[in-house]
């Protein structure tokens, strides 16, 4: 029974995985190879950005699918694989019958909003 709790939480997380990979394949107008949701288990980022995606979404993220929250040490491990990759930080989190959420720099979120106000 607990084999079927892991593979049924690891299903979950490569999902929401791949769910953030297609939002962000969408948003930008982007196709499926410059947004890639990395295989569980592997180190480093979460989703893979083509050099185009990271010139227009520079943010490396880290997706987390679970009940319990660990945002400090879930923060940790996203600004370590986003800075060894150039990237800013962007952790992507969701429960189960909740609508996932976003935790970034506040200084990052700033920046976010002038970039748009340049553009208008």
């Amino acid at each position: 029974m607990v084999a079927g709790n892991t593979a049924s939480c690891k299903n979950k997380a490569r999902k929401h995985q791949q769910d953030i990979a297609t939002a962000i394949q969408n948003a930008l107008h982007l196709p499926e190879e410059d947004v890639v949701s990395r295989p569980m288990g592997s180190p480093g980022l979460d989703i893979m950005l083509s050099e185009r995606a990271r010139h227009m979404f520079p943010y490396g993220i880290e997706a987390k699918r679970t009940e319990k929250l660990s945002i400090p040490a879930w923060w940790g491990q996203c600004a370590v694989n986003a800075e060894d990759e150039g990237l800013k930080p962007l952790l992507v989190y969701r429960r189960s019958r909740e609508e996932a959420m976003v935790v970034m720099r506040f200084s990052d979120l700033l920046e976010m909003m002038e970039l748009v106000k340049d553009e208008e």
